[in-house]
């Protein structure tokens, strides 16, 4: 069992400043300068007011300093403005507690494409981002935005995804889900679920929605229909397909339910949060425990400093945030690494990412300043791109 224990440093800013340095020497944001060329500007710098494209930069230049892929073609009419210089948003908010739930980022495979789908429920929007795996290692990654779809009030939390190219997102304020096409960047129908959807699962043409009031609710994605629902008792708080079944959590107790499969529950010595499922591995947090159940019961395999907020899990991969702190286990077996130390990180993903090669990628959120920051793996995680945030 490992400890992830070290000591934190009060320099924080300064630490962001040298870690931006050192991992992106270049730009990353690439701006027209309004007489036929392009600039290179940090993330926090405004581009000059002017609409002559430019293309997304990632960790290294070309040419002019920026990289010159073309960016993607603009979403249809009626979707909200995404571009390759950024999004125009309102100012951040203070974070609210969906947010710090973890759970808000997702990827998304839609016809050969990789899209990250980042449910931001302090901005009260959701955001979607092209992801691209490139053959230069110097360059590994172009990020460029794609969708912006504001819920005003509405409070979007979990995100979860389908294998039919889709993001299905709880909202909290009215109590449903809304399906998201981030190839086409367009948002579906709202359709109601239930007074607290805690957390999402979905599977091919279904949407499973864990509630508050203790019952799994199944709803139809492509129409919203309630195909069924069950009560498990307590407040559910976590939700994944696990095989041909589910898994929902309360409290302390584990729930794995299917068709064929009955209901089972396996109890653990605290708190499940969160569950998170990848071909057919089930990890499990209990407080600062990292690990799965086994036929004896709850198996610890990490223990980290602090409560465990946010996991994913892509085959045998593991990455989690505890106490603003991101680590990584890129194989099972492997060492336990920092990532992007001197950042506080509040929710991460990771995801093979397709293009002119395959690359996985993990990406955390970062809390102050409020960024996205994308890293190859295996090995030590090496920073690729950064999208500002606000």
């Amino acid at each position: 069992m490992e400890k992830t224990k070290r000591p934190r440093s009060g320099l924080h800013w300064i630490r962001v400043a040298c870690f931006v340095a050192v991992t992106l020497p270049n730009c990353t944001r690439c701006c027209p300068t309004g007489f036929g060329s392009c600039q290179c500007n940090w993330a926090w710098e405004e581009c000059p007011g002017t609409s002559s494209g430019c293309g997304s930069c990632g960790s290294s230049s070309s040419g002019s300093g920026c990289n010159s892929m073309a960016a993607d073609e603009p979403p249809p009419s009626g979707v909200p403005e995404a571009s390759a210089h950024g999004l125009s948003v309102a100012p951040a908010a203070p974070a609210k507690e969906d947010e710090e739930r973890g759970g808000t980022h997702a990827f998304v495979a839609a016809d050969s494409k990789t899209f990250l789908v980042v449910s931001l429920g302090a901005l009260d929007e959701v955001r979607t981002f092209h992801v691209e795996a490139n053959a230069l290692d110097e360059d590994p990654l172009t990020v460029r935005p794609a969708g912006l779809f504001p819920f005003d009030g509405e409070r979007p939390g979990r995100v979860a995804t389908d294998d039919r190219g889709r993001a299905v997102v709880a909202l909290r304020g009215p109590g449903a889900v809304v399906a998201i096409d981030p190839l086409r960047a367009l948002a579906g129908e709202t359709h109601a679920a239930c007074p607290a959807p805690n957390a999402l699962a979905a599977r091919q043409d279904l949407t499973y929605v864990a509630c508050g009031s203790g019952e799994v609710v199944t709803l139809r994605t492509s129409d919203g229909a309630e195909i069924g629902r069950v009560s498990l008792g307590g407040a559910l708080g976590e939700l994944a397909v696990s095989g041909d079944g589910l898994v929902a959590s309360a409290g302390a107790t584990l729930f794995a339910f299917g068709a064929d499969a009955g209901l089972t529950r396996r109890d653990a010595p605290g708190a499940i949060e969160p569950v998170r499922a990848s071909a057919g591995a089930l990890r499990v947090a209990v407080g600062s425990d990292l690990g799965s159940f086994e036929a004896d019961g709850f198996r610890s395999r990490t223990h980290a400093s602090a409560p465990i907020s946010d996991l994913a899990v892509l085959g045998d991969a593991t990455a989690f945030v505890a106490d603003g702190e991101a680590w990584l286990r890129a194989s099972e077996g492997g060492d336990l690494v920092p990532v992007a130390e001197g950042l506080a990180a509040r929710a991460v993903a990771l995801a093979d990412v397709g293009g002119e090669i395959t690359r996985r990628v993990l990406v955390l959120q970062t809390v102050e300043p409020r960024m996205l920051v994308f890293f190859t793996v295996p090995g030590v995680p090496s920073a690729a791109a950064i999208e500002p945030l606000e």
